[in-house]
C-alpha cells in the first residue's frame, strides 16, 4: 500500500469530505472518534499485520504519526 492509499483509507474511515496531507492534527477532526480509532487499529491488523494498542493511538496527534505507525509496510 502506498502513502497515498493509506491517506485515502484514513479519509474512508473517518468519513471525511476532504483528502489528507499528513500534516493534520487529528484532534481538528470530530471524525476522530472512538469508531474511527477502531478502523484505523483494523486496517492495521488487515493490510499490515500489525496489532496496534490503545496506547499507540492515543500517542498519534497528527495524521503523519499514524503513517510513521505504519512504518516500511507503506511503499512510495
Amino acid at each position: 500500500m502506498t502513502k497515498l492509499e493509506f491517506l485515502n483509507q484514513l479519509v474512508e474511515i473517518m468519513q471525511l469530505e476532504t483528502s489528507l496531507t499528513g500534516t493534520e492534527n487529528l484532534e481538528d477532526f470530530v471524525e476522530w472518534d472512538s469508531m474511527a480509532s477502531l478502523g484505523v487499529m483494523s486496517l492495521f491488523d488487515m493490510e499490515f499485520g500489525i496489532t496496534l494498542k490503545a496506547t499507540d493511538l492515543k500517542n498519534a496527534t497528527t495524521v503523519n504519526d499514524l503513517v510513521a505507525l505504519a512504518g516500511e509496510n507503506l511503499i512510495e
